[in-house]
């Protein structure tokens, strides 16, 4: 099978890849497929709940339609897999939530296997994706929430330069863009 060639970010030891509406699909439906189309091994965080299925649905249903061969531009509404260049495995994901507002923000969520956790990867994930993210000129802003007792997502978004902004049930994070 010929290999797929899409748009991606790199940083030292990852490859960050944002999933065309095809390749959302097959994360849900049909892991196998994916894993060929991406010469990788799924190792990322289980779709069998319904909770991440549920939003991975809805990533898909929002995703306005947009030609991923001739720009990038879909990657500001979908989730982004995580790549361990070293042995090709996916190891985690990214998402963005709604695209970038008229305000010029965008809300994140992320989460590892808990094999690849606690060794820097979300950080540098993170880092990668504010070092893309920062040539678009419309993004201002990069919010993120956590729940209270998640000190170790609170430590990696202090790592990346994000602020407590509030905190209520959750507490939420801001990074304006320099």
């Amino acid at each position: 099978m010929q290999k797929t060639t899409l748009f991606q970010v790199h940083t030292e030891r990852l490859t960050l890849i944002p999933l065309t509406p095809e390749l959302l699909r097959l994360w849900l439906d049909d892991i196998p497929t994916l894993e060929e189309k991406l010469h990788a091994t799924y190792r990322g965080e289980s779709l069998s709940e319904e909770y991440l299925q549920s939003i991975v649905e809805m990533q898909l249903e929002r995703m306005p339609y947009f030609d991923e061969t001739q720009d990038t531009e879909y990657a500001w509404y979908t989730f982004w897999l995580i790549l361990l260049n070293e042995t090709h495995e996916i190891i985690g994901s990214f998402d963005i939530k709604r695209g970038i507002d008229e305000t010029g923000r965008i809300e994140i969520g992320y989460g590892l296997a808990a094999s690849f956790q606690h060794q820097g990867y979300m950080s540098e994930t993170i880092q990668g994706f504010l070092k893309w993210a920062y040539l678009d000129p419309r993004l201002r802003t990069v919010m993120a929430e956590t729940e209270t007792g998640n000190t170790a997502s609170q430590k990696v978004l202090k790592r990346c330069g994000f602020s407590p902004v509030s905190e209520a049930e959750t507490l939420w994070w801001r990074y304006n863009m320099p």
